[in-house]
């Protein structure tokens, strides 16, 4: 009995919290007391499936969950693919080079033969352009070809031309510094910096989901050794039961409520055993961790719930949680894509007016082929010829037209040089008007993506006092838990004492084992319930910083966002009779924020 009581008294004394001071203002003041280190259990001996112990910290616990997560993987793969949809968009403004060469030659009859019968002809045209920012577009095109013939009007036989122009095209209206591709261009950042965002948000998502799991496992951890302790107890009050009926201290009948007491015990025990499967299961499914032999893997979680005091100013942690929060910025993110199709739908209802030019120089050299010609000078003239030749008594007069060298003999060299000198210009510009009558079309897709404009920019407000009132239970959810870690601490400390109490009067004989049993099972409620507190609190600390980094993890409490089973309790003020502690137990890494095992709890019929 001695012993028991210095067992009792150590772990009413030693305590587990690092107390880190305050730096300013607190919200939580430092409490005397804590969980005892005693508390850390050994392998569960009881549990024979879990033969494979594996130490594991919860940050350890994040990093693999991290690496593991298929969904994680994926949220990757769609930032890389966002990213290739930006390089794809970037890809309209490449520029293009084009080139293309033919060759051809042709033999035909001909009625009359100083046209030749004979022709051939080779080419090679380069070209390159671009779109521009402006939405119009530029090109340069440079054409060579070299002609052969046998007609006598061929003066330069073989020649060669050559080509260069400049040709441009802008909107002035319809697509004017407007142009689709710019605008899918920005459309397509947005879009990677909202996946972006999705990446981040799911990453603290999942450490959120490995950090209620963990610390699920730790309460289960330390709820299952108090369970053992509590069959230790009852099985030691019950030897000392049969100890004192065997001397004739006490009755025969009073064993009935010992064994009952230790019956009851075991059948918490097996309980709390279940609940650490469980527990187990939830945290390695989250982990993902591929094991062959998974069922003998034992989790052991290192690291215990530490009570830390938070400091921050309520305003400041409200605007820095507005202000990082990635639904909110993704939600802006989607209004500038729809502002962007604003301007793409207005772009369709005006009426198209381009501006069209170009700008060339040619070049022209060959070999010199002076052929007499014979011309006709238009007058008519009485028939020379034998009336058997040319029965006309009239005839168009034709007179022979020596052949003159040409100015542009040369070979290929000679024609670009000539191009270059810019001496045979030629230019053109235009304009294209395109007018559509109605246009009923546009106009309607216009005010369609106004309408839908109009309805983001009212649901980001609704997003945006959303976010805030979550920001105020969740503050309001850490003083909560501050303020149920203090209260539990004062009664296990109470409850404490009242079991030593308990005991020293069983052992001076001034009660029976009835009340000592039930002194150490609302201690041992008592524990458990400062073990959850300050794994509420802990829990609470988290969302809180994670709501600072732009991530909150439910939308408050609402029976949609319930586990099943705890929907209809909800809205109906209490659980259902099927949900008991045990289930609670098992349900609390699951919970959105804003509602804690103490209050489902205390929700209990």
């Amino acid at each position: 009995m001695r012993r028991r009581l210095k067992l009792v008294a150590a772990l009413a004394g030693l305590g587990l919290f690092l107390q880190v001071p305050p730096a300013g203002r607190v919200l939580a003041q430092e409490i005397p007391g804590g969980i005892g280190a005693d508390l850390t259990v050994k392998n569960s001996a009881g549990l024979d499936d879990l033969t494979r112990p594996l130490p594991l910290t919860l940050e350890q616990g994040k990093r693999a969950a991290l690496d593991n997560n298929l969904d994680l993987q994926n949220a990757r793969r769609d930032l890389r693919m966002a990213e290739l949809d930006i390089t794809r968009a970037k890809a309209g403004y490449d520029p293009y080079f084009k080139t293309d060469s033919s060759y051809s030659e042709s033999t035909k009859p001909s009625s009359q033969a100083v046209f030749g019968n004979t022709s051939k002809t080779s080419s090679v045209n380069l070209s390159t352009g671009v779109t521009t920012v402006t939405g119009g577009n530029v090109s340069v095109d440079f054409r060579n070809s070299r002609s052969e013939s046998d007609s006598v009007f061929s003066t330069l036989n073989p020649s060669y031309n050559t080509d260069l122009t400049l040709n441009v095209s802008q909107p002035l209206l319809k697509n004017r510094y407007n142009d689709t591709r710019a605008m899918d261009l920005e459309q397509k950042r947005n879009d990677y910096e909202r996946t972006r965002l999705a990446l981040e948000s799911k990453t603290l998502d999942i450490e959120s989901q490995v950090e209620d799991a963990y610390w699920s496992l730790v309460r289960s951890r330390l709820d299952l050794d108090l369970k053992r302790k509590s069959v230790e107890l009852a099985q030691r009050m019950n030897e000392i039961t049969k100890t004192q009926v065997r001397a004739g201290a006490s009755a025969a009948v009073s064993t009935t409520q010992t064994e009952a007491n230790l019956a009851s015990a075991k059948a918490g025990l097996i309980r709390s055993e279940n609940d650490y499967r469980k527990s187990q299961t939830t945290l390695k499914m989250v982990l993902n961790l591929e094991d062959q032999d998974f069922w003998s893997l034992e989790i052991i979680p290192t690291d215990l719930p530490r009570y830390q005091p938070v400091e921050f100013d309520k305003n400041a942690v409200i605007s820095e949680a507005l202000a990082n929060n990635f639904s909110l910025m993704q939600s802006k993110l989607s209004i500038r894509n729809a502002e962007i199709t604003n301007l793409q739908a207005r772009n369709r209802t005006e009426p198209q007016l381009d501006l069209r030019g170009s700008v060339g120089v040619s070049g022209l050299a060959g070999t010199d082929n002076p052929q007499d010609s014979l011309v006709e000078t238009g007058f008519v003239v009485p028939n020379p010829l034998p009336p058997a030749q040319f029965p006309q008594p009239y005839m168009v007069e034709r007179i022979m037209v020596p052949g003159q060298p040409s100015d542009f003999k040369g070979d290929y060299m000679d024609a670009l040089n000539n191009m270059l000198e810019g001496d045979n210009l030629s230019w053109s510009a235009g304009l294209t008007l395109n007018v559509p009558l109605g246009n009923r079309a546009a106009k309607s897709d216009l005010e369609r993506t106004l309408l839908s404009y109009e309805k983001m920019l009212s649901d980001l407000k609704n997003s945006e006092r959303q976010v805030f009132i979550n920001m105020i239970n969740i503050i309001y959810d850490l003083d909560a838990a501050h303020r149920s870690l203090k209260a539990a601490r004062e009664a296990g400390r109470l409850q404490g004492q009242n079991l030593a109490v308990e005991e020293k009067k069983f052992q001076l004989g001034l009660n029976t084992s009835y009340e000592v049993l039930q002194a150490e099972e609302n201690y041992e409620e008592a524990r458990s319930s400062e073990i959850g507190a300050l794994i509420e609190y802990n829990k609470a600390v988290g969302r809180l910083d994670r709501a600072r980094q732009g991530f909150i993890s439910g939308a408050g409490v609402s029976a949609a966002s319930l586990p099943s089973g705890l929907s209809s309790g909800l809205s109906s003020g209490g659980l259902t009779g099927g949900i008991d502690s045990s289930a609670i137990q098992q349900l609390s890494g699951s919970l959105p924020a804003g509602l804690d095992i103490n209050s489902l709890q205390g929700m209990m019929p």
